[in-house]
């Protein structure tokens, strides 16, 4: 009888090309991004860095001087890339950062895994691949041009070029890079080196090198900053006299020490949520000599005391939940068991990774606008956006957006009652011979205020068409199941016939 089991090469290969497979779905589908930083404080510096923009047109970060300027520099480069072939389109810029991120997680991911094969030989080579790639989260942070993905990659590979025994001086290299991406991941690099330290893994020698290699790197970074602001700075000292010593983080919200719990239970998916927290509370219990373990934890404990918490800040440590789930599974001794916990994890992970890998980032701002754009480009078009619904500016602030190409016009409104003032102030227009009626007039409004528009008197009146929303009705679906997408996020289009203003009269 043929043999027909797969050889261990057959398995790899089948394991890291199935998760490619979603990789370059994501690459097309998983434009936008996840969270407004990413966009504002990234590319429009970068087209500041290229003249496009202007001081006053920035985000308020620009004047404090807290963005390190080694990433702008990079969406800069894509922006000049661009202009060669496809001169002021947004979304070929985003789709050469988005493949840029594609290869280097890939590369890092794919090297940290082979670093640590040897370590779980019992886990099924397949499983060990597909997981250690494909898990939903992972997929779709490694499109993120993020500090937060890019400096844990960065992180990461550091971490991997140690167990593969490679020279300090690169190790503190890659942790200089990986702090200048963002600063708060050198805190997974304390807790990894530490360890090392306490645990006499790491010579004077090296640490001389790491420490050497480190201030060399941060120097550059002096450099570049200063030259991109015009003044010598330290963006790493305005950063944390702003958010640690003037305590201005608590601005933007205070949250409890214990919500990043809450947030690991309810939002990569209960069950799967479940399995992490365990996975993570074994870790701490029978692998605490482990320097992966020290290093998330001090991450963990790090950013769980700072008041102002956001779950992207746990990126840097997301590329490192395969490892852990592993870790944790080494006390398993049951192959059985084990083997069925994995595949468990491989089955439940299905549904998320495929509408990651199909859907635009976080709550589809950018999904949205493309379709404004392409639907009503060349029209004269005002919208009116409810809090945190606009497509274009998400702060109710008109700092500068390369999205809004077609520069619509944009009128912010509280509530239901604001936009009944606001649209008959616009419509005051026919007094002044500024005929409104040849303007396209669209309402955005999230789900989390969308039933109380509905239930308005207002809406009653207008009657305002539904057109779309910022992600395809089976995603929404999908959403409601997965708690790990920002269901109430979602925004809702609808068009006003600028006649039945006359009805709120």
């Amino acid at each position: 009888m043929r043999n027909l089991s797969l050889t261990e090469t057959q398995k790899y290969d089948a394991g890291v090309l199935s998760v490619i497979g979603f990789y370059l779905l994501a690459l097309f589908f998983s434009y936008g991004y996840l969270q407004a930083d990413e966009h504002f404080q990234i590319i429009e510096f970068g087209y500041y860095f290229i003249g496009e923009n202007q001081p006053s047109e920035l985000a308020w970060e620009f004047e404090s001087k807290i963005r390190p300027s080694l990433q702008p520099l990079i969406a800069a480069g894509a922006i000049r890339l661009n202009a060669l072939f496809d001169e002021g389109n947004i979304y070929s810029v985003t789709l050469i950062l988005r493949f840029l991120t594609m290869i280097l997680s890939l590369a890092v991911l794919l090297k940290f895994a082979n670093s640590q094969r040897k370590r779980f030989e019992y886990i099924d080579t397949y499983l060990y691949y597909f997981l250690s790639l494909g898990l939903w989260f992972i997929l779709f942070f490694s499109f993120r041009f993020s500090s937060e993905t890019w400096s844990g990659l960065l992180c990461l590979l550091a971490i991997t070029f140690y167990f593969e025994k490679r020279s300090f001086w690169w190790i503190g290299i890659l942790f200089g890079l990986s702090f200048l991406f963002r600063f708060q991941t050198a805190f997974l690099s304390f807790g990894f080196l530490l360890n090392l330290l306490i645990f006499k893994e790491i010579n004077i020698k090296q640490i001389l090198q790491l420490i050497i290699s480190f201030a060399l790197i941060f120097s550059l970074g002096v450099l570049l900053d200063s030259w991109f602001y015009g003044e010598l700075t330290i963006t790493a000292w305005n950063y944390f006299e702003f958010n640690i010593l003037t305590d201005g983080a608590t601005n933007f919200g205070h949250l409890p020490w214990y919500y990043y719990v809450l947030f690991l239970f309810k939002k990569p998916f209960v069950v799967l949520g479940v399995l992490l927290l365990i996975t993570l509370a074994l870790n701490l219990r029978y692998k605490y000599k482990d320097p992966l373990v020290w290093g998330v934890f001090f991450f963990l404990f790090f950013h769980s005391i700072v008041p102002h918490k956001e779950s992207r800040f746990l990126i840097p440590v997301a590329f490192l939940a395969p490892y852990f789930l592993f870790n944790a599974l080494e006390i398993v001794k049951n192959g059985k068991i084990r083997l069925g916990i994995l595949a468990f994890v491989v089955v439940l992970n299905v549904v998320p990774m495929t509408v990651v890998a199909l859907k635009s980032a976080g709550p589809g701002y950018v999904y949205l606008g493309k379709y404004l754009n392409e639907e009503f480009d060349g029209k004269k078009v005002v919208i009116y956006s409810f809090p945190y619904s606009n497509p274009y500016y998400h702060w109710d602030q008109k700092i500068k957006n390369h999205y809004n190409y077609n520069e619509f016009d944009v009128v912010f409104v509280k509530d239901q009652y604001d936009l009944e003032g606001k649209l008959l102030k616009w419509d005051l227009g026919f007094q002044s011979g500024y005929d409104t009626t040849k303007y396209v007039q669209l309402v955005t409004v999230r789900e989390e205020e969308h039933a109380g528009f509905l239930a308005s008197t207002q809406y009653e009146k207008i009657q305002p068409k539904y057109i779309c929303s910022s992600h395809p009705d089976w995603i929404l679906k999908l959403l409601r199941l997965y708690n790990g997408f920002e269901y109430f996020e979602v925004v809702h289009l609808y068009q006003i016939d600028p006649k039945t203003i006359e009805l709120l009269k």
